[in-house]
C-alpha cells in the first residue's frame, strides 16, 4: 500500500518538473512574403539609390539617409531630421506589388505633403532577402511594370530595416 501511495505522490511531482518544450525558431522573411503597409512599418536605412537613364542605371546622390514608415505615413529623413511626408498604400493584388505615395497625407490628411510639388508618386515594391527594393517616380508618371530595366528617369531605392 505504501508503494502505491509513494508512486501516486511521486509521479505528479516528477511531472511538475518536466522541461518546457523548446521555443519554435523564428520564421525568416521570404522573398515571396507579401509586403503590406502594416509589415512595412519601421525605420529603414537607405542602402542604395540609382536613377535610370538611356544608358542604364547611374548612382544618384541624395541627402536622404533613412525612410520612416509609421501609421501608414512615409517620411523621408536625413539622419534624424524629418523631411517630406506622404501617406502610402501597397496593393499586393498587382504583380509586382504597387506602391502609391499620396500627397498631403492622402485622403485622410495624415501628414504634410512632400516633394514633387505635392504630386502623387507611383512605384512598385518587392522584398529581396533582407532588403526592400522600390522603383518609383513622382509627378504623374505611369507606374513602372518591372524591376528589370525601368524606364529612363525612374529611381531604384534600396532599403534595409534598421528598427
Amino acid at each position: 500500500m505504501r508503494g502505491i501511495l509513494f508512486v501516486a505522490l511521486a509521479l505528479p511531482a516528477l511531472m511538475a518538473f518536466a522541461p518546457a518544450p523548446f521555443p519554435k525558431p523564428a520564421r525568416g522573411v521570404s522573398d515571396t512574403d507579401p509586403i503590406t503597409v502594416a509589415t512595412f512599418q519601421g525605420t529603414w536605412q537607405v542602402t542604395g539609390m540609382v536613377r535610370y537613364n538611356e544608358n542604364g542605371a547611374a548612382p544618384h546622390k541624395w541627402n536622404v539617409t533613412h525612410v520612416r514608415v509609421k501609421d501608414g505615413q512615409w517620411t523621408f529623413m536625413h539622419n534624424e531630421s524629418v523631411s517630406n511626408g506622404y501617406a502610402i498604400t501597397i496593393d499586393n493584388a498587382k504583380q509586382p506589388a504597387a506602391l502609391d505615395f499620396l500627397p498631403d497625407g492622402g485622403p485622410k490628411g495624415l501628414g504634410k505633403g512632400g516633394g514633387g510639388g505635392g504630386s502623387t508618386g507611383k512605384g512598385i515594391i518587392r522584398r529581396k532577402g533582407d532588403l526592400v527594393e522600390i522603383v518609383y517616380l513622382f509627378g504623374g508618371a505611369p507606374r513602372p511594370i518591372s524591376f528589370e530595366r525601368p524606364p529612363s528617369g525612374y529611381y531604384l531605392l534600396t532599403l534595409k530595416r534598421q528598427r
